[in-house]
């Protein structure tokens, strides 16, 4: 990323949280792992980013998230292929409400954990020397 990214831009980056939680989903999505907060925000900051926000998303719904990985691991014989079916309109819609509540929360506390990462960082530094 900072090979491509011009001095001063800007890079947004989601991944996946909680490698516990690693999945089939995981494999369907191409996701090779998952990561904690601290972990992105040092990767960056490591390859000559300034990292200006960096939080959890989906909060609000990741015990239910927990609770369907559990149960996909140890009481369905095997894990299913993905998450990403596009769940019923009404379901939808309530799911985008509940994300636009935690995204204004977000923005006033930092939510402890959640399914995914984001994070926004600059470019402003030349990268570091590798050891």
């Amino acid at each position: 990323c900072f090979r491509v990214t011009r001095k001063g831009a800007t890079l947004v980056v989601i991944v996946p949280a909680f490698q516990w939680l690693f999945s089939a989903h995981d494999l369907a999505t191409h996701a090779r792992r998952r990561y904690r907060l601290n972990e992105v925000k040092n990767l960056l900051r490591d390859h000559g980013f300034t990292v200006e926000e960096a939080r959890y998303l989906f909060s609000f719904l990741f015990p239910i998230f927990v609770a369907k990985r559990i149960i996909e691991k140890h009481w369905s014989g095997k894990l299913a292929i993905s998450d990403l079916a596009i769940p019923p309109a009404f379901v939808n819609q309530l799911l985008i409400w509940v994300c636009r509540v935690e995204w204004i929360l977000g923005r006033l506390m930092k939510l402890p954990f959640g399914s995914s990462i984001f994070v926004v960082a600059r470019k402003y530094t030349t990268p570091p020397r590798r050891r």
